[in-house]
């Protein structure tokens, strides 16, 4: 590709942008702000859905202790003659499911985070203090990432203006 001086810059000659590309270009800008408008609309959060805490099969598992040596939360324990999940600690970010030899980890309940209603949060911080998986960040208010989330509520009990619900 040969780049030749065109009006006081470089352009690229025989160089075409594909219209795929270019339309993908210019929706982007504009997607971001309709998200960035929905999660600072007053009185709403935008909280996604669909993280799931795990589950173990008994039936299936081998007890080999794999998934006890890689759970970030230290939610796997051993049981007998199996391995178990504690519910309150998973925060169902699947890193067992991909190591598991023979595939017996599997969607559990679905884990509900909080809603924080953005026009009432002081942005105090009282929620981050009370999270155990430090899944709340204070901005303007408070943001908490699903991913992180164990769905234990404390932050709810902890907000003094009882923003979060």
């Amino acid at each position: 590709m040969r780049l030749t001086k065109k009006g006081g810059g470089m352009a690229r000659k025989n160089e075409k942008i594909s219209s795929t590309r270019r339309q993908f270009l210019i929706r982007v800008p504009v997607l971001t702000a309709g998200l960035v408008a929905l999660m600072k609309t007053p009185g709403r959060a935008w909280v996604p859905t669909g993280n799931y805490r795990r589950r173990i099969d008994s039936q299936m598992c081998i007890n080999c202790q794999t998934c006890v040596d890689v759970c970030p939360t230290n939610a796997i324990v051993e049981g007998n003659d199996t391995c178990v999940v504690n519910a309150t600690l998973c925060i169902g970010c699947q890193v067992c499911d991909a190591e598991c030899p023979v595939e017996a980890i599997e969607e559990g309940t679905e884990i509900i985070a909080p809603t924080v209603y953005t026009d009432e949060c002081v942005a105090c911080g009282a929620c981050t203090n009370e999270c155990p998986t430090n899944a709340i960040s204070v901005g303007e208010y408070a943001v908490i990432t699903i991913n992180a989330c164990s769905g234990c509520r404390k932050c709810v009990d902890s907000c003094p203006v009882q923003t979060l619900g």
